[in-house]
């Protein structure tokens, strides 16, 4: 049995040990070190999609920018070296191509990537690794001259080598922004749709697609039922034709052991443009 006088031996003895601790240096602190960033930091792939405004001859709206989106797959060497494989819908055409490119990091985590498109135009992109090199922030850098682009993007390893149709099983969340045009002149204006979206996978190819849609101030519920495909790299399309009739397709790549889609939308179904987020519940 354990006295009065025992226990407050115990509780002295255990003040006096962690003062001890302290003053030898023996207590736990909280490190203040950061992390070490190289070229070696990123090594893998990491999938994305980027958001770009791209300056033209003028919108119905008023503006000399038109919207630009692109689903992106990087891969990094760990030597300066990289590959993109790259889903573009350049207001309303979409773009699908592979170029190699560079890479440099600086010690603070913040560098620069940069590639020859396929038609020879430059590009440059400044960035940040975050989250202990597992996701990199960026935006594109003003290298175009009179065609500059002025956007953002964001880009999460994926965490996985084997993709097939199973590697989307279960339910996603998330949410959408596109644009379209309104039609009746030769210079349309631009219109936002954006939504909330509950996505199913069944492991095997099909999907349902629970959708909240802000169609500019109009507000639409619909549940859809469709298709979807996976590379082997990652990357894959779904599609779908919605109560209207009109059909929609997106292109996607799968990140963070299959935790999460990024994705575009495709010319078909009429968005110029549009980026989209889904994760895993």
């Amino acid at each position: 049995m354990i006295t009065k006088h025992y226990y407050k031996s115990i509780v002295r003895a255990a003040l006096l040990l962690a003062v001890t601790m302290c003053i030898t240096g023996l207590a736990p602190t909280f490190s203040t070190s950061a992390m070490a960033f190289d070229l070696g930091t990123l090594n893998g792939a990491y999938g994305g999609n980027n958001s770009n405004w791209v300056t033209g001859s003028g919108n119905g709206n008023g503006s000399k920018y038109f919207p630009n989106s692109a689903r992106q797959l990087i891969t990094f060497d760990g030597a300066g070296h990289l590959t993109i494989d790259q889903a573009n819908n350049d207001f309303g055409t979409l773009i699908r191509w592979t170029v190699p490119g560079t890479y440099t990091v600086n010690a603070d985590g913040t560098g620069q990537m940069s590639w020859i498109g396929p038609n020879g135009g430059f590009h440059l992109r400044d960035f940040v690794i975050v989250n202990g090199g597992a996701q990199i922030m960026s935006m594109n850098s003003n290298d175009f001259g009179e065609s500059s682009v002025i956007g953002i993007g964001a880009f999460i390893k994926q965490l996985g080598t084997t993709f097939g149709l199973g590697a989307l099983n279960g339910t996603y969340g998330g949410n959408n922004l596109v644009w379209v045009t309104v039609s009746g002149n030769a210079n349309p204006a631009l219109h936002p749709i954006s939504s909330r979206e509950l996505i199913t996978f069944d492991g095997a190819g099909h999907l349902t697609n629970d959708q909240l849609i802000d169609d500019a101030g109009t507000i639409v519920r619909q549940t859809v039922t469709s298709t979807y495909t996976v590379n082997s790299n990652g990357t894959g399309q779904m599609s779908w034709t919605d109560p209207q009739g009109v059909f929609h397709m997106r292109d996607f790549v799968i990140v963070n052991a299959s935790a999460q889609l990024n994705s575009i939308d495709d010319p078909d179904g009429g968005a110029l443009a549009g980026v989209g987020t889904f994760i895993r519940q």
